[in-house]
């Protein structure tokens, strides 16, 4: 799909017309999930649930953006940023890393994407709902490019060096999500590279979008964050919060708790607006 080209830039700017957006939602997630979110840096096995899911998100978000890149001028605009922002190979490799062991990592992996099918039901509805808004409009992938793009790479650095320090992690393996894709690239830094992502949606990407366009983003941007909270919830319901539930309330105390969860939220809640890299 194409449009045709007008003369304005976006006023006010799309980022800032998503951010405005998806506030309220976003401020209902921290609310609602913190406890279970302070628990996923107590355990590898639960971090690497929880990561698992998003594995899979942001690896269908990749796919069909590499398949409907050239059905939109404005995806074709962010191609040269995007790829710095790719996470869903870091993200397997991240969970064959810290699982125990390369067999219970490959029984996490197949448990989430099994001949094509997905689990829990969440993470099922979540890809089908990615299918098809971009068979609609693949514009409405923009929400997603946007909104997780940003939650994970506000804050990288901090976050990964929590997740390394709680697990004793030595080098980069096992937090190599919070890695960005910048050699090769003009891009000095993470920071530069989100600067130009957001440029690009509020500035080259104006003429190409029609208020069709503008409308389907910003109505698709605040179930991006109702689609993560669907997925994080599901976590409680394994073995391993369960674990970490207990091992929490017995060794960390309630203020260690809410600390994590604070940090643990910044990693897949933060609203899209800056980086640390």
């Amino acid at each position: 799909m194409t449009t045709t080209p007008r003369d304005a830039s976006l006023t006010p700017p799309l980022t800032q017309r998503i951010n405005d957006t998806t506030k309220d939602v976003h401020e209902k997630s921290g609310n609602s999930i913190n406890w279970k979110l302070s628990l996923i840096l107590t355990s590898k096995e639960c971090y690497c649930e929880a990561i698992s899911l998003f594995w899979i998100v942001y690896r269908e978000i990749e796919r069909l953006y590499d398949k409907h890149v050239n059905d939109h001028k404005v995806l074709q605009l962010l191609q040269p940023v995007a790829i710095v922002f790719q996470r869903a190979p870091k993200a397997e490799r991240d969970i064959r890393t810290l699982m125990p062991s390369p067999e219970q990592a490959q029984e996490l992996l197949e448990r989430r994407c099994s001949d094509g099918k997905y689990t829990p039901r969440a993470l099922q509805d979540y890809v089908d709902r990615l299918e098809r808004i971009a068979a609609e409009n693949p514009v409405q992938l923009v929400a997603y490019l946007y909104a997780m793009n940003g939650a994970i790479t506000g804050g990288g650095v901090a976050i990964q060096k929590m997740v390394q320090k709680t697990f004793g992690l030595k080098t980069l393996e096992g937090v190599e999500l919070f890695e960005l894709n910048l050699s090769g690239t003009s891009f000095a830094s993470g920071r530069e590279a989100w600067k130009e992502f957001k440029r690009i949606l509020d500035e080259d990407a104006g003429p190409y979008l029609t208020d069709e366009d503008i409308d389907l983003i910003l109505k698709e941007a605040p179930k991006v964050f109702d689609g993560n909270n669907a997925l994080v919830a599901t976590v409680q319901q394994t073995r391993a919060f369960g674990k970490a539930a207990a091992d929490c309330t017995r060794r960390l105390g309630i203020v260690l708790a809410v600390v994590i969860a604070v940090v643990a939220a910044a990693v897949l809640y933060t609203t899209p607006s800056t980086t640390s890299k």
